[in-house]
């Protein structure tokens, strides 16, 4: 009886893991005006869209401020996502473009940010 228990147990740990991962997956992103992101949100899954005030490309990231006209928020593409954007990132990023951004909110030195992990989490709507 007692010998049962490791494989029962290993798996209905791996049932459980393979649950998580598929849920990971579906997690929606909240709409979200530029405005309202706030500290309150850091670790949260938002979408939010404006148009391209400023980008700013370095050798493994690039700093995006996003406007709605009346506030900014800065996104930040880390090295992978940059290069998976490969050149394709500097019409994305043009200045006025309009975009679409979903990611997890961040805090870093006291300034919100939006930390996008996947290329289709970053649409170009227009321009």
């Amino acid at each position: 009886m007692e010998s049962r228990f490791p494989a029962l147990f290993f798996s209905l740990s791996a049932i459980g893991l393979l649950l998580i991962y598929a849920s990971a997956g579906r997690i929606e992103a909240v709409a979200a005006g530029i405005g309202s992101v706030d500290s309150t949100m850091v670790g949260s899954y938002v979408e939010v869209a404006g148009y391209v005030e400023s980008a700013r490309f370095s050798d493994d990231t690039i700093f995006v401020k996003l406007s709605d006209g009346y506030r900014e928020i800065d996104v930040v593409i880390f090295s992978g996502l940059k290069r998976a954007l490969g050149d394709g990132a500097y019409a994305i990023f043009a200045k006025g473009s309009i975009i679409s951004v979903r990611g997890v909110v961040d805090e870093y030195k006291g300034v919100i940010e939006i930390v996008p992990n996947r290329v289709s989490d970053i649409r170009k709507l227009a321009k």
